[in-house]
């Protein structure tokens, strides 16, 4: 059997085990997409204040999606719409525990 990325083999791991690798999952998308939402700030911050004309077009891009909003097929969706399950998978957790 495989190992999926968290170490269990396909249909060995209990309901815990696969909620812990849910949470890690997730986890792990929204500071991946956050920290990447941060580059893209900086790069746009960086290449700006060089004042180079060559770098034009992708200051423009830069500012394109630094500035875009949550649309469908974002990477701002794509973070808020995991940050909005984590938040769900923390509140079930929450609720379970003793």
């Amino acid at each position: 059997m495989a190992d999926d990325l968290f170490g269990a083999a396909d249909g060995a791991s209990s309901p815990e085990l696969q909620q812990a690798a849910l949470d890690a999952a997730v986890k792990h998308l929204v500071g991946e997409s956050r920290a990447w939402l941060h580059q893209v700030e900086n790069y746009l911050n960086e290449l700006s204040s060089l004042r180079d004309e060559r770098t034009e077009r992708v200051i423009a891009a830069l500012g394109l999606t630094a500035a875009e909003t949550a649309e469908p097929g974002t990477l701002r969706h794509l973070e808020q719409a995991a940050t909005a399950l984590l938040r769900t998978l923390t509140e079930i957790v929450e609720t379970v525990r003793p």
